[in-house]
């Protein structure tokens, strides 16, 4: 048995091949024991990047050319600073396969460098990265990292702030030498364009003397973080003094072939955090490796903060240790104090913390936010102002005035790579390092009005409030959000704004904080829902179980859209648009749209036996599952019993027809792309049912934990078989008037006519018409000059009623002309709608 090192003698043979990996310059193997920068810890702690190489200046913000970041790395052996600050959108991948760079984010004159729209991916060795950003977005829909690093060696990664990308937001793995640190890994995008559906991850971060330290990871879903093995001789992965927020249903799992320890690690849970979850630690972790875990401090739950195992979740063939695996040196702080420093110093806080950061780690501390699918929710890229840079005559990356002082040449580019002391930073590594976080704070921001999910009506007014405080300054003002789209601001305490003329749709509402200093801190935000109001007659909306947020129908031409929260598949909880219907019938409707809110929300046609929760029921829906849509029949037997489902029809499209047709005492779901030709997916018995609720649904397939979403599902071409329909005839005609004695005219006599779909019993304003066996119906109706209104309405022999129809004729007796128009049906009382014409009569001889 090979015998076991001790930490010296481990520490001493991993020094030794982490001076070998990667293209390191001939001059790191005697700066070996130099770190990358004061502050440097873990495994690649000793990466050399740039060091003693050439300086390159990115003057510009374009996607390539000279003077850009994508030039910048196309040669290795430098170090890049930065004479602007800014957005860099990207118009493809930035692949870094040049080594030996230094990236010196501090140096950006203003606000910083923040690099967007598409993936960094590095494919070189001896690479470090400073007080940057990488937040690639939803814009091009790249099934992409912000950063990946694998099969490389000596990366460091410091201060550095990543988020909103479509897989995960950092993943360093199969790597050797690796540490980040002071990081933030967060706000993956949840449910967006991932072929897969849900992917809002962390990231893979790997084994092999690596180390992953004071960092946050917020807002992820899973993955916080995956832990990936590795072959090569050392197989450590060092995790400790992070701050984990808000996962969903995974913090960290993986870990097959790999020496994992967790020391010190905060764990706080967040409105997305599924309740059942909220203790854990670890899992899934593989076997072929060790685990130590210790001092972790998990927040609420001080069973598992003094017993750390009880989080934890061990396959068979993980080894679980009691003693620290051996890894690189790093400044260990209890997991409280831990908490207090990345939440002060973690990301891109050089050469300013910007306001999407400063919203992250207020999330933290007051235990808000939530999780998202698109950077717009959040606002998006924040500006970036940039500053005129310091004068550099010799261009080496050394401002005038600070050689100066330092005693060293202005004009002379070569004195960059001298040194003090024989084995220690060169002048240029002192120059940066000396660029330093100085304990700024960013203002202070809390949108108080409205609340989470409030309700109101287009065409009317919200009014928006903030608290708003800048701890070590002034508030400058405070500016109003939707979404990404500025409404409005307020330069004078108390802070408001009134926002007017409101549109359908869902808004996520946020205030933003800007201080006298320039610094900005971004509101969490607070999902609001307008709603359009209107007659939806001869639909009923109605909330089935406890949905929470109460949900809506509107009525647009041929377009029903219905919106919901809930869970139909868990709890029966949802919203519906429905009618009664006795005997046999169907439902046909197409889905154009609905709300990709979390994994698996439906939208689709229903029939239950009643309106109380776990009825007998079946659905015919389309569930989100990946990018498309599944097509699903669902049905409840009996009542109270759990849900029987067909296995998914998977990579639907909408739009998308579905169907129920109902048949005695049969239940048939169907689906057709093209609404003619019709695919049946399964049937169900309902023995007895014959009066039932059929409609439409939507739900957002609501979780276990504290948030509530909305589903707006668009419906359109629905029809209903088995229900009556009226056909009035709409042709104008002309009829003399009817003159009496006097010589007045006073009225006249008109014959209403039309079809009807079945044998019905047909009534004009309450008076029975006549229907013959060609299902024709007639009814002689009395007019008066002007408007008259006629309300037509049909009962089928199973006691079914046809939606009724409105009309209104308009009699001009100077020339006896008759205009035929359709009225509309008052929502509540099945009535014409007010302001409408006045009764017309109904001749005694109808």
């Amino acid at each position: 048995m090979r015998k076991r090192q001790g930490p010296k003698r481990l520490l001493a043979a991993l020094l030794v091949p982490s001076l070998l990996l990667g293209s390191i310059p001939p001059s790191a193997a005697a700066e070996g024991t130099l770190p990358a920068f004061p502050g440097a810890e873990g495994g690649g702690m000793y990466t050399t990047g740039g060091r003693g190489g050439a300086v390159y200046e990115v003057t510009n913000l374009n996607d390539s050319g000279p003077g850009s970041l994508r030039d910048a790395v196309s040669q290795g052996n430098r170090t890049i600073v930065f004479r602007v600050s800014g957005n860099i959108n990207l118009k493809s991948k930035l692949i870094i396969r040049s080594s030996n760079l230094t990236f010196a984010g501090q140096t950006a004159p203003g606000d910083g460098i923040s690099i967007n729209h598409y993936p960094v991916i590095v494919d070189a060795d001896n690479i470090i990265f400073r007080y940057l950003r990488f937040r690639p977005g939803d814009v091009v829909l790249a099934e992409e990292d912000a950063m990946s690093i694998r099969k490389h060696a000596n990366i460091i990664i410091d201060h550095c702030s990543f988020t909103w990308a479509i897989d995960e937001v950092l993943s360093p793995y199969e790597n050797r030498n690796v540490t980040v640190q002071w990081s933030i890994a967060g706000e993956a995008l949840h449910m967006s364009r991932h072929q897969k559906g849900r992917h809002g991850f962390g990231g893979l971060w790997g084994a092999g003397n690596s180390t992953y330290h004071h960092n946050l990871l917020i807002h992820n879903a899973s993955r916080n973080a995956r832990y990936k093995g590795t072959l090569t001789e050392s197989k450590t992965l060092d995790f400790r003094n992070n701050v984990i927020y808000n996962w969903n249903y995974q913090t960290s799992y993986g870990g097959d072939h790999a020496d994992v320890n967790m020391i010190n690690n905060y764990y706080k849970y967040g409105p997305d955090t599924n309740i059942s979850e909220r203790t854990n630690l670890y899992e899934l972790t593989g076997a072929n490796g060790k685990v130590y875990v210790d001092g972790n401090y998990v927040d609420s739950f001080p069973d598992v903060t003094a017993d750390n195992w009880l989080g934890v979740d061990l396959d068979a063939g993980k080894e679980r240790v009691t003693e620290p695996i051996p890894a690189y040196p790093v400044t260990t702080h209890s997991a409280e104090e831990a908490y207090r420093l990345v939440l002060e110093q973690a990301g891109a806080v050089l050469p300013k913390r910007d306001s999407v950061d400063a919203r992250l780690t207020a999330d933290v501390r007051d235990r808000t936010g939530r999780q998202i699918n698109s950077q717009a929710e959040v606002g998006g890229w924040p500006e970036l102002k940039s500053a005129p840079a310091p004068a550099d005559t010799d261009h080496d990356g050394m401002p005038d005035a600070w050689e100066t002082a330092e005693g060293l040449n202005p004009a002379d580019a070569a004195d960059r790579n001298g040194t003090q002391t024989p084995g220690g930073y060169t002048h240029l590594e002192r120059y940066l390092n000396s660029i330093v976080w100085k304990g700024d704070r960013s203002p202070v921001v809390r949108l108080t009005s409205p609340e989470i999910n409030r309700l109101a009506d287009a065409g009317g007014s919200m009014t928006l409030k903030a608290d708003a405080v800048d701890p070590d300054g002034t508030v400058a003002k405070v500016q109003f959000y939707a979404n990404d789209v500025l409404l409005g601001e307020d330069t004078y305490a108390p802070y408001s704004f009134e926002w007017k003329n409101l549109k359908d749709g869902s808004y996520f509402l946020r205030a933003k904080v800007v201080d006298r200093k320039g610094y900005a801190t971004d509101s969490s935000t607070v999902p609001v829902h307008v709603n359009t109001r209107g007659s939806i007659y001869p639909w009923i909306s109605k909330d089935i179980g406890e949905p929470g947020i109460r949900g809506h129908v509107s009525v647009s031409g041929d377009s029903i859209t219905v919106k919901g929260a809930g869970n139909w598949r868990e709890n029966d909880s949802f919203h519906t648009a429905y009618r009664k219907l006795r005997g046999s019938g169907e439902i046909v409707a197409r889905i154009d749209t609905l709300t990709n809110t979390t994994p698996h929300n439906r939208a689709g046609v229903i029939i239950r036996e009643s309106l109380e929760p776990l009825a007998r029921e079946a659905m015919m829906a389309l569930s989100v599952r990946g990018e498309a849509y599944v097509g699903v029949f669902y049905h409840r037997g009996e009542a109270g019993q759990p849900l029987a489902e067909t296995p998914p029809i998977v990579a639907l499209r909408t739009p998308y027809y579905v169907k129920l047709a109902k048949t005695g005492d049969t239940v048939e779901g169907y689906i057709s792309q093209n609404g003619t030709d019709w695919r049946l997916v399964s049937t169900a018995s309902f023995p007895g049912m014959n009066e039932v609720y059929i409609g439409l649904a939507a739900e957002a397939a609501e979780e276990n934990n504290l948030i509530d979403n909305y589903n707006a599902s668009v419906f359109r071409q629905v029809g209903l078989l088995g229900l009556p329909e009226i056909r009035p005839d709409q042709q104008s005609g002309t009829v003399a008037a009817s003159v009496y004695g006097s010589g007045t005219v006073t009225s006249a006599v008109y014959r209403l006519s039309g079809s009807v779909s079945e044998p019905v019993s047909v009534s004009v304003n309450g008076r029975a018409a006549k229907v013959d066996a060609s299902l024709r119906f007639t009814a002689d109706v009395t007019l008066y000059p002007g408007p008259n209104r006629f309300t037509l309405r049909a009962v089928d022999t199973d006691g079914n009623p046809a939606e009724p129809k409105v009309l209104i004729l308009t009699w001009d007796p100077r020339t006896a002309s008759v205009r035929v128009e359709e009225g509309t049906v008052d929502a509540a009382a099945g009535t014409e709608a007010s302001g409408a014409a006045p009764d017309g009569g109904v001749a005694e001889d109808s």
